[in-house]
């Protein structure tokens, strides 16, 4: 399964990361919640791609139970239609590990951006365990972004209603974009909301 995380990344100015759960390319910022508790396992970062890791802090890279990878590959939506890549992954996956159960590939829009969605579980991996993982990518003007929750061992129904919960919050953004939830909008809203005099005249 480790090859699996290897080839994944390998699909894909500097991008930069403002924080683990963010991650902005040349044109969009990838958002979502920032987890406590979680650390940076791992971290790649060149003119191509990102790759961040993050798992609960009392965890190590070879032990983890719940991990999250953020991923950004330059000009890899400009290359390659969203279903194409979709469609790679679980090749991959099916490669590396053959009895693997894969959900439907899920299509659909968010902020104005396509997406993809599928869920997957390796019953066992070189390592003998069991890996379930959640995939939410979404494909910019040039770049594509992806978002993945995993999880080692049995993942339980609470595990599936965190990640669901989780990658509900994560959305794609342009850089300069005052939409709620993207990173101009706490400006925009600062701005309107200057004190006034008597409630009329804003100062």
């Amino acid at each position: 399964m480790k090859r699996f995380w290897q080839l994944a990344a390998a699909l894909a100015l500097i991008p930069s990361v403002a924080h683990a759960a963010d991650v902005q390319g040349e044109r969009e910022i990838l958002i979502s919640r920032q987890l406590p508790g979680y650390t940076v396992a791992q971290q790649e970062v060149s003119t191509t791609k990102i790759n961040v890791v993050e798992i609960p802090d009392v965890q190590t890279p070879d032990y983890w139970t719940r991990k999250i990878t953020t991923q950004w590959f330059k000009q890899l939506a400009d290359d390659m239609e969203q279903e194409e890549y979709a469609a790679e992954i679980r090749s991959i996956l099916q490669q590396t590990c053959p009895d693997a159960l894969m959900s439907p590939v899920r299509n659909g829009k968010k902020g104005g951006f396509e997406t993809f969605y599928f869920r997957a579980i390796c019953p066992a991996t070189d390592e003998g365990n069991r890996i379930t993982f959640m995939l939410l990518a979404f494909a910019g003007k040039d770049d594509m972004f992806v978002k993945q929750v995993a999880f080692r061992g049995k993942a339980t129904s609470e595990d599936f209603l965190w990640g669901h919960d989780f990658l509900n919050t994560v959305r794609l953004c342009k850089i300069d974009s005052d939409k709620k939830g993207c990173p101009g909008y706490k400006a925009k809203r600062e701005k309107g909301d200057k004190k006034t005099i008597f409630g009329i005249f804003k100062i």
